[in-house]
C-alpha cells in the first residue's frame, strides 16, 4: 500500500525493507539497510521506543534476527529493548508463544536465550526460568540448547513439547 518509500518505512528493521529492483537488478534502499548489513547491526526503522511500544514482539524479532545472522543489535535500538522489555507482558500471549518456539525450532536457540536474558526481556516472560537460569546458575540448561541447536541444525524435527519441556526442565 502508498509508494516504496512508505512501504519501507512501515516495515520492522532496516534489512527488511530492502527491495529488488528486477528492471536493473539493483537493490533499492531507503532506510539503510544495506549499510546495516555491512556493519552487521540489527536496527529497527525509526524511533525503538514508538516502535516497540506499538509492538512489543518486534523486541523479540530483533533477537531473533541478531541471533540467527549473528549480528549485533544497534546500539539504541538495544537500549529501547532494556527499557521496554515490560512492555512485552502487552503482546498477545499466543503471538509471544509461537515467537518463543521459534527460537527453539531453528538452531540458534542458545544464542538467543542468553541475549534475552543479557536484555532482561526473558524476564516479565517468564521469570522462574530467568531466574533459574540467569549468572551462571544452570550451566547444564545452556548444554542442553547446545544439543537441541546442534540436532535441529542436522535436520531433525523436534516436537513443541520437547522444546517447551527443554526450556521449562531448569
Amino acid at each position: 500500500f502508498g509508494t516504496p518509500l512508505q512501504d519501507a518505512k512501515r516495515r520492522d528493521f532496516t534489512m527488511n525493507a530492502l527491495f529488488y529492483n528486477i528492471a536493473d537488478f539493483s537493490v533499492i534502499d531507503y532506510v539503510g539497510g544495506l549499510e546495516d548489513m555491512d556493519r552487521r547491526h540489527v536496527r529497527v526503522i525509526g524511533d525503538p521506543d514508538i516502535r516497540f511500544r506499538e509492538d512489543p514482539v518486534r523486541m523479540m524479532r530483533a533477537i531473533e534476527f541478531a541471533s540467527r545472522l549473528a549480528f549485533e543489535i544497534e546500539s539504541g535500538t538495544y537500549a529501547a529493548i532494556v527499557r521496554h522489555r515490560n512492555e512485552i507482558l502487552k503482546a498477545s500471549p499466543p503471538r509471544v508463544s509461537e515467537e518463543i518456539l521459534e527460537l527453539l525450532r531453528r538452531g540458534w536457540s542458545k544464542e538467543a536465550i542468553r541475549r534475552m536474558v543479557d536484555s532482561g526481556l526473558l524476564e516479565p516472560l517468564l521469570p522462574e526460568v530467568y531466574n533459574a537460569i540467569s549468572g551462571d546458575k544452570a550451566p547444564y540448561f545452556w548444554k542442553m540448547l547446545e544439543v537441541l541447536d546442534r540436532t535441529v541444525q542436522a535436520g531433525r524435527k523436534i516436537s513443541d513439547a520437547v522444546l517447551l519441556s527443554v526450556l521449562m526442565l531448569p
